[in-house]
């Protein structure tokens, strides 16, 4: 009768640990783009004004054409802050499945006013520029949130996530299939979620485009 015999890997085995390694470099990657997309966005975008400025790459000049893009640059910026507040005010992270307001017309509007300032303020300084620049990065941070973010959802309210997501768009509202529902806003829920954070962010890009603007 034969037999076979089978060997064991041995956990160091060479073939097998580029794969092994890779894979752990991944997910170790995407918890740090989930964790610390705020900080790495601000950094970078920052980061990059800076360096324009150094370089003097600005708007050199004021005449009718860049005054509208400035000012539907502030505009963009300011409705993404309004976004990003009415939803700040309504969603309890954890505890309640936020459905109403702002998130029954998408299930991300804090993600959504974010995309909408970052825009504004690309637009307000050097577009041609910074939005190749930047949209790669803020695309792959925020794919990263949004799938980790609905994982957990869907784990925390399983069906009526099941249900709300079904129904409402990610991101883009969709008059077609979205139907409004008033929600409870509230300031202490607000200032809870900590949302003057972003008002302030919000005042010092401001400030900055202005003087990009007018200095630049």
């Amino acid at each position: 009768m034969a037999t076979t015999t089978s060997i064991a890997r041995h956990p160091l085995d060479r073939r097998y640990a580029p794969r092994a390694f890779s894979k752990s470099a991944v997910r170790a990657l995407y918890r740090f783009l989930v964790g610390r997309r705020v900080p790495i966005s601000l950094v970078s975008f920052s980061a990059i004004l800076a360096t324009e400025a150094f370089l003097g790459v600005g708007w050199h000049h004021v005449n009718l054409y860049s005054d509208l893009i400035f000012g539907i640059a502030i505009a963009v910026l300011l409705l993404g802050l309004g976004i990003r507040s009415w939803a700040a005010g309504t969603i309890r992270k954890n505890s309640v499945l936020a459905s109403s307001g702002a998130y029954s017309l998408c299930r991300h509007p804090l993600y959504l006013g974010s995309f909408l300032m970052i825009s504004g303020v690309c637009l307000g300084t050097q577009p041609l520029i910074n939005f190749p620049l930047v949209a790669p990065l803020v695309v792959a941070i925020y794919v990263c949130a949004i799938r980790s973010e609905e994982v957990i959802l869907s784990q925390l309210f399983c069906r009526d996530w099941t249900n709300y997501s079904a129904t409402t768009p990610r991101l883009i509202p969709n008059p077609l299939r979205s139907k409004y529902q008033l929600c409870d806003w509230s300031i202490e829920q607000w200032q809870s979620n900590r949302e003057y954070q972003a008002v302030l962010a919000t005042v010092a890009g401001v400030a900055g485009m202005f003087a990009w603007y007018v200095f630049g």
